[in-house]
Formats: structure tokens, sequence, C-alpha cells
């Protein structure tokens, strides 16, 4: 009898166990009139991407069709076709099962078995494409009354005032599903890319100027309808635009300010969670590519503080070798930081050092007379060093190549009115301080010769140098 009792109790625990590791599945159903036949796609959204996770062949199509899959992360979803998508619906949980039906003819009229969840957001989206419809009809009138006008804006306010409304209905949609729905997956969503209402005794404005303390609540309370432990909320085609909008409406465009906003956010983030890893790639990636000025700073801050090896399991090595290898090649020659100096003969071999250079703006051009790309450029170049010669501006063009015969003939064939450095021994050190690949390179250095900006684009030169301060 005991022999009994323990066996029994053992196939219990056996059996929980087993329970317990069986996968969730989930069951997607479509029955779709007029859908043609072929290749369906099954596909999620995230961070701002979507992604193709599953496919059936689909030989008759009044059949119907299904996905079943284990595991599922519950978020918003597409079906596509022929490399169209076809619509959006709704996984709540790993383990959802659920009917689609509808026409290919009638989309927006789609209806949903056994999904109070797809059932509500079938109905929002029907309602948010007709308004969107009115939304372009009113954008595009307000266009031709522009044109027309040539831009008289009392003739246009009526429109944009109309416009405006438009816009305010659909923030009202959004509103009222999820008061109406609130214990859905999709409202959940909605609700973490709506700002809360700043309390009324703070006003927008003082005396005709912006308040502060409304602008700082605003910034302090921006993700307070963001749950950043339940990482469905990023499962979305919008989320990353809410993310991408702090950074560009409250946050002055400036290093050390992006910087300490930037570890704000992240530090509100459960480590190494999905919005962790989130913000973090997306922030890297955004400034490891940008060539603003100051962007390598906060790239270098980005990936000493967050993409430590030890620290980033999420992150194959690969990838953090590449980026810590970039970050690198910025540290000697970061945004604002003083430039190092450079001591290297003309052609004449007299010597020069940047730091005797005096002037309001120093221009430094890495250039090789062997590189088609930059015989093309440089001409262009010098022209703009010429319309900015008056203002006081000097260049020390820098050959990176160690065939000086070349170098020699290339400048005495251009004429050039400024330095031409080189070194009989190459130049090879420099290049690596100022990362200079892909020729030409250019910097630009304030009076103290403090970078300013470097990697200027040729066709941007101009710009950049209007920006500089030239007492």
């Amino acid at each position: 009898m005991t022999y009994r009792v323990v066996f029994v109790l053992f196939a219990i625990v056996f059996c929980q166990a087993i329970f317990a590791q069986t996968p969730a599945v989930a069951t997607l159903s479509f029955q779709i009139e007029g859908l043609k036949g072929g290749k369906i796609t099954l596909g999620h959204y995230y961070g701002g991407q979507a992604y193709r996770i599953d496919s059936v062949v689909v030989a008759n199509p009044k059949e119907g069709f299904a996905f079943k899959r284990e595991a599922l992360k519950p978020g918003l979803y597409f079906l596509s076709s022929g490399g169209s998508r076809l619509f959006d619906f709704v996984v709540a949980s790993a383990s959802d099962s659920f009917t689609v039906r509808g026409s290919a003819a009638r989309l927006n009229a789609l209806a949903a078995e056994h999904s109070e969840e797809n059932t509500a957001y079938f109905a929002f989206e029907k309602e948010r494409k007709a308004l969107e419809e009115k939304i372009t009809a009113q954008e595009q009138l307000l266009d031709m009354v522009g044109r027309a006008t040539k831009g008289d804006r009392e003739a246009m306010q009526p429109v944009q005032k109309d416009l405006e409304a438009l816009y305010k209905s659909g923030d009202s949609l959004a509103i009222a599903f999820t008061n109406n729905y609130p214990s859905t997956l999709y409202a959940q969503m909605l609700l973490s890319v709506r700002p809360p209402e700043v309390p009324k005794n703070l006003k927008p404005t003082l005396r005709d100027k912006p308040n502060p303390a409304y602008a700082r609540w605003q910034r302090n309370h921006y993700f307070d309808h963001t749950d950043f432990k339940d990482e469905r909320l990023l499962y979305n085609n919008f989320w990353h635009s809410f993310f991408d909008g702090f950074f560009a409406q409250h946050v002055v465009p400036k290093p050390d300010s992006l910087i300490r906003a930037m570890d704000e956010v992240i530090a509100k983030m459960p480590r190494n969670g999905a919005f962790y890893r989130f913000a973090v790639m997306r922030l890297v990636q955004f400034f490891e590519q940008n060539e603003a000025p100051g962007a390598d700073r906060v790239f270098v801050h980005l990936a000493d503080k967050y993409l430590k090896k030890d620290d980033t399991p999420w992150l194959d090595i690969a990838t953090l070798e590449r980026l810590a290898y970039k970050a690198d090649a910025h540290r000697s020659n970061l945004t604002g930081s003083l430039a190092v100096n450079i001591e290297l003969p003309d052609e004449e071999g007299k010597m020069h050092a940047l730091y005797e250079v005096n002037a309001p703006v120093t221009m430094l051009v890495f250039y090789s007379p062997l590189c088609d790309h930059c015989k093309e450029m440089m001409p262009k170049i010098y022209q703009i060093h010429l319309d900015y010669s008056a203002k006081g501006l000097q260049t020390l063009a820098l050959n990176t190549d160690k065939q000086h015969v070349y170098w020699k003939k290339f400048v005495a064939q251009q004429g050039w009115q400024w330095l031409d450095l080189a070194s009989p021994n190459g130049i090879e050190t420099l290049e690596k301080q100022f990362s200079a690949v892909n020729l030409p390179v250019i910097y630009l250095l304030d009076k103290d010769k403090r970078i300013v900006a470097k990697r200027v684009q040729p066709d941007k030169l101009g710009e950049a140098l209007s920006r500089m301060n030239w007492k």
C-alpha cells in the first residue's frame, strides 16, 4: 500500500513536470474570401521593423489556412501576400486560438471568432482608417489651397483648423478604445505611448513665454504609462516612434544633455530586459551612423557604459568587438576635445605645427594624390577654402601617401595657397588618431583647436563652415 501511494505521488509529480515543460501553442485560423492562392506570410512588429516568422502555401484559399506555432510572443502581427501586407491582428497570449473571417475586397470589415481582443481591434481599425482617409484628403486640400494662394495664411486657416480637429478626433478615438477595452493588450499598447496629462495648475506659458516647469514635468513623466516590465508592449509598429519622440521633443540636442537623458531613461528599465535591450541597441545604432557634431561622444558613452562583454549576454561577440573597435577609433578625436598637435614639413621641407596656426577656424583635410575620389573633390574643397579665407579660415592639407614624388608633382600642378604637409615616413599615427579612412577626411577646429566637426562630407562643407564661430 505504501509503495502504491509513493508510485501515485511520483506519477502525479512526473505528469505535472511534463505538463509544465509543454510549450504553449497558438492556433491562428483564417477564412478570407477572394484571396489569391500562393504563399501567405505571418509576421510581427518589433522596434519599428516588420519580421517574417512563418509562411504557408495556400492552394485553395476557399478552404482557409492556419498557423500553429509554439511560444509566439504576444503582440501585433500581420499577414502578407506577394510582398504586400494584407492586415494586422493581435495575438494576446502564446496559447491564443481564434479565427479571422472576411473578404479580400473588404479588409476593413474583418470579423474575429473566439477573440474579443481582435473583435475590438478590428472595429477600432475600421474607424481609424476611415479617419485616416479624411485626414489625407484634408492635408491634400491644405496643400492645394496653399499653392493656389501662394501661402496665404488667412485663406489656409479654415482648412488648417478642420485638419487639427481631425487630428484631435484620432486622439479621442485612441482614448475611447483604452477606456472601453482596458484589459486588452492593444489598449495597453495605446496607453503605453500616451504621456500623462499635465496637472492643471501648470500652464504651458508664463507671461507669453514657455513655462520651464511645464516642460520639465512633461519630460519627467513622459514614460509614466509604460510598464517596462511588460515586453509585450514593444511588439507593435508604433512604440519606437514614442521612444524617439522623447529625445526629439524633450531633450536639448547636445551631447551632454543627450547622454544624461539616455542614462535616465535606461535606468527605468529592468537590466537586460526587453526594453533595456531595445533602448540600448536603438540608440547605439543611431549614434554609430550619425555624423552630426557630438554624435561620436554619445556613441562612445553608450559603448562604454552598456556594451561590456560580460554585461550583454544578449549580444554576440562579433558585434561587441566591432562596436568596441569603432568606439576606440573615436577616442582620440572626440568632438569637443582638443585635436592632437600636428608637426609636419611642407613640400619645401619647412616644418609647421597645428598649434602655431592662429585662426578662428582651422580646417584639416586628409587626402592622397593617388586617390581618384580625392582628385575629384580637392578642387571643390579648395574653392570653399577660398570662399572662407576672407573670414580667417586656415587650412592644412595632409598627404597620407608615402610616395612624395607624386605628392610634390600634384601640389605643384594645383598651385594651392594653403599649407600642404606630409612626412617622408607617412602619417600612419595621425591617420589612426584622426580616423582618416575613406579619403578625403575633413575636420573643423575652433580657435583653441577643439574639434567642432569631424569627417565633414565635401558637399556639406560650406554649410558646416557657415555655422562656425568666426570671432
